[in-house]
């Protein structure tokens, strides 16, 4: 039986990556630690052992079996911007629960969890070892699973309830890449976006009161809503965008690009006309980065984060990328595209693509299919899991077939109709996994 205030109380932690709080036995910051402490708790509660990897990860086992499948989510979450209430005060609305998490991915590291207590109690026999393996930095760096999996080794299957089903076969490339010029102009400053990974849903900047005429003149031709504030000195032009995840183009619009279109045609002989040209297209288009390599599809390109201070513009690029193309060639374009730009790469995770014929991915296919009216193909996706440190592991739901993907956005939400779908849903898989024969198709 689920508890939706177990639920509802791990959603009201502010689980978002906290500098300023980081310690060795915290290394993701207080918010993070306090909801891995708030699951560790509930597993201890239910007399599951509780294996500890130093604040990184936790891993709630249930058997001591050598081979295991391990379940993995992730505790951490974006931060949360213009939403209509507080993101960290879950509310229920109209059947569903709006949170922060609720989809990505809280709700269902909580299912799995429960699932897990269920089979325990029910002392349901088991030929491998179950985990629920539950990280804290999955948003930004993921050292919190390379952490884990140094230890505690690949297991012999995993899936991560961090997609849509049916299932994601593989995934996208992805890579960071920092940029940093300098740029002579009368913008004074600029500040755009608020993770890497998100599109930007704001940017603002800031010059001389000499400009308003041109900068009036050229939002209004390109019939852009932007709010100007004033002061005796300075105009403080604000972009409004609509936050969505990167890999997803059409989940939002990038304030960003907005704002550097308006300078690009203000000041065409500064950077600001580069910088549009090269990221005016989140595919790329009309650039040498616009690959579109099959099964993967297209490359997507999101400018997620910028400023500008003393005439020093720096931006960090998020880029999901198919087989066929490395980031050595990608980051020689970026290059090209962007003269006398230094570029740098602090962040690369190579695409995968898993084995279909698994007897374990046929098993999770199987049984979807078994539980859902839904005759779709396993798909690749450009979104980036745990599947990129732990292998073999595919993305395995929770968004169910209609549903809008609201990841990263603004009044994330899930349907509690949802989670009692879900919740016997992944309680069965993980029985079936654990007792999946290898020498036949499930």
């Amino acid at each position: 039986m689920l508890k939706l205030d177990e639920l509802l109380e791990l959603l009201s932690i502010k689980s978002v990556y906290d500098e300023a709080t980081v310690t060795d036995v915290e290394p993701y910051g207080k918010g993070v630690a306090q909801a891995l402490a708030f699951m560790r708790e509930l597993a201890l509660k239910n007399k599951l052992e509780v294996k500890e990897y130093e604040g990184h990860a936790i891993a709630i086992c249930l058997g001591d079996q050598e081979e295991r499948i391990d379940v993995v989510s992730h505790l951490d979450v974006v931060s949360a911007e213009d939403w209509d209430e507080d993101p960290f005060t879950p509310r229920i609305v109209n059947g569903e629960i709006i949170a922060r998490g609720t989809q990505d991915m809280k709700s269902a590291a909580y299912l799995t969890l429960k699932a897990l207590i269920e089979i325990k109690k029910k002392k349901i026999p088991l030929q491998r070892q179950l985990r629920i393996v539950l990280g804290t930095d999955e948003e930004r760096t993921m050292e919190d699973m390379v952490h884990y999996v140094k230890q505690a080794g690949q297991p012999k299957f995993a899936f991560t309830p961090d997609g849509a089903f049916p299932l994601s076969i593989g995934e996208k490339g992805a890579l960071m890449w920092h940029i940093k010029t300098q740029i002579e102009s009368p913008v004074l400053e600029m500040r755009g976006g608020t993770q890497c990974n998100v599109i930007a849903p704001h940017c603002t900047f800031t010059l001389p009161h000499a400009f308003k005429g041109l900068i009036h003149q050229t939002t209004e031709a390109l019939d852009f809503e932007v709010k100007c504030e004033e002061d005796q000195e300075l105009l403080h032009y604000t972009f409004t965008g609509i936050a969505g995840h990167a890999s997803r183009p059409e989940s939002g619009h990038n304030a960003i690009v907005d704002a550097l279109q308006v300078l690009a045609l203000c000041f065409p002989k500064t950077a600001f006309k580069k910088l549009y040209e090269t990221f005016e297209s989140p595919y790329a288009r009309g650039t040498t980065l616009a690959y579109n390599i099959e099964p993967m599809g297209p490359l997507t390109l999101n400018l997620g984060i910028c400023s500008l201070r003393n005439g020093v513009f720096e931006a960090d690029v998020d880029c999901r990328y198919p087989y066929g193309v490395t980031s050595d060639v990608l980051t020689q374009h970026l290059t090209q595209a962007l003269p006398g730009f230094e570029v740098s790469l602090p962040y690369d995770a190579i695409p995968i693509l898993n084995d279909i014929q698994s007897p374990f991915i046929q098993t999770c296919l199987k049984h979807y299919r078994a539980n859902f009216i839904d005759d779709r193909e396993p798909f690749i996706s450009g979104g980036v899991t745990y599947a990129k440190i732990i292998q073999p592991c595919i993305a395995f739901g929770p968004l169910l077939p209609g549903r809008i993907s609201l990841a990263h956005q603004k009044n994330e939400s899930i349907a509690i109709e949802d989670l009692e779908l879900l919740y016997p849903f992944y309680r069965d898989i993980l029985i079936k996994l654990a007792n999946c024969e290898e020498n036949q198709h499930a």
